[in-house]
């Protein structure tokens, strides 16, 4: 006997989905996401944004190469003692 307590169903987790997803979803396109002031922000500083993705680029090439440098000189250096 369960003394006159039913066991409760769980809640439906499929019901709500849909509100929960339309209110949390973000549009992909740029002009659903802003507004027309927000566009225009957005247009300025477009180029500033290119030219860090280009400045990164160039410091991981940098970085690569001086990565290369060492790994060379460290070969060098490791050689140099027997020569003498």
């Amino acid at each position: 006997m369960t003394g006159g307590l039913r066991k409760a169903r769980p809640p439906s987790c499929t019901a709500p989905t849909p509100e929960l997803v339309k209110s949390g979803s973000v549009p992909y396109l740029t002009f659903q996401r802003y507004k027309e002031s927000g566009l225009r922000k957005r247009q300025n500083w477009q180029p500033v944004w290119d030219l860090q993705r280009q400045e990164d680029q160039t410091d991981a090439e940098s970085a690569r190469l001086n990565a290369e440098r060492d790994q060379r000189l460290t070969e060098l250096a490791q050689w140099r003692p027997r020569m003498w």
